[in-house]
């Protein structure tokens, strides 16, 4: 899979995820697949309703080529915004 430019910082895991996943021209199930998850997995990511997981986590972060003093505040970015995100979509109003 070829390594691409990460897109500008969006404020939410779901909606960076979703412009890193446009912006290097992937569809859901070739994502899903280097990840490791399934499509449905990556549409509810992409929406808010879920968050990757330590291992996909870190194949994003292999995929991304993150120098090593990175990878740390990348995954806590990702893990703390998507328990955020998943917490507003299930009592009915999402983070935007």
């Amino acid at each position: 899979m070829e390594v691409a430019a990460i897109p500008d910082f969006e404020p939410c895991i779901h909606r960076w995820l979703r412009d890193y996943r446009e912006a290097t021209k992937q569809t859901r199930k070739t994502l899903a697949t280097y990840l490791g998850v399934t499509e449905a997995m990556i549409k509810k990511v992409e929406m808010g309703k879920r968050r990757l997981g330590k291992q996909p986590l870190g194949r994003l972060v292999s995929l991304l080529g993150l120098p090593s003093d990175q990878q740390a505040a990348f995954i806590e970015f990702a893990r703390s915004c998507a328990s955020v995100c998943v917490k507003h979509f299930e009592t009915g109003f999402r983070r935007v």
